[in-house]
């Protein structure tokens, strides 16, 4: 089986918390195996590109020559945990192409279920921290970027783990286009607070339709899938919150 996540290279401050959790069954198994060759993108030619010289075509062109037609838009989703939401959202939108960045091994595998199941081959993963990818991309590449309920690290001391900070906000803006689309969802409240204030303390991103009472909306912008943290956390009487802001 080849490894997700081979010799990698930790960029301070972690924003994640473990790479591995329990061995993969013989499913999850058998499903990297065979969609690995299919989704994933080789973390060396990242590694060795030059700073803002990668177009996401190339992802695409490499595994897929054969295409049969242009992709309308390129998204990114920033951790996306089991896959709910890019396995969903690829196989509703077959006419766009998602990366899909994740560190968590098994997080990775399930997803490579889930993508078999749809029979989707509008997605790639790339298996690390997107820190490591997006100073790669070229300007204004990706039309569209999911933050969808990352880990809050709630704690005071663990502030500056959160994705949401001047330096990533930075990055988002270089690389979505102008008029693009970064989203945001969280359940937890410190995060609530967190957001609002980061943003607001930057230029390049402005919310869309903001709600007349405040920041957050309590409705899925759309197009939307739930996933099924959640349903979780709704069940857990957590109340999660959504923003979309345009890049300006």
């Amino acid at each position: 089986m080849p490894s997700l996540t081979p010799k990698p290279k930790t960029l301070n401050p972690k924003l994640y918390g473990r790479r591995k959790g329990r061995p993969l069954s013989l499913d999850l198994k058998q499903a990297v195996e065979s969609a690995s060759g299919q989704y994933f993108i080789d973390k060396d030619n990242i590694a060795s590109a030059a700073p803002a010289g990668i177009d996401p075509k190339f992802f695409f062109k490499i595994l897929s020559p054969l295409a049969s037609r242009p992709p309308t838009s390129y998204w990114l989703e920033i951790g996306f945990g089991t896959g709910d939401f890019l396995a969903g959202q690829a196989a509703q939108h077959p006419d766009i192409n998602i990366i899909g960045c994740e560190a968590f091994e098994n997080g990775i595998a399930k997803t490579m279920q889930k993508l078999l199941a749809h029979k989707v081959s509008n997605v790639r993963i790339y298996p690390d921290d997107v820190r490591h990818l997006l100073p790669k991309l070229q300007d204004g590449c990706l039309d569209r970027v999911f933050l969808l309920f990352p880990d809050p690290w709630p704690k005071k001391r663990h502030a500056k783990r959160r994705f949401v900070n001047p330096d990533n906000v930075r990055e988002l803006a270089r690389v979505i286009k102008k008029g693009g689309e970064f989203w945001v969802a969280t359940d937890d409240p410190t995060y609530q607070e967190w957001v609002p204030e980061q943003m607001s303390a930057q230029s390049w991103f402005q919310p869309k339709n903001p709600p007349t009472d405040g920041f957050w909306h309590l409705t899925e912008p759309q197009p939307w899938v739930e996933t099924n943290y959640q349903k979780k956390a709704r069940r857990a009487g957590r109340i999660p919150k959504f923003v979309v802001f345009s890049n300006s």
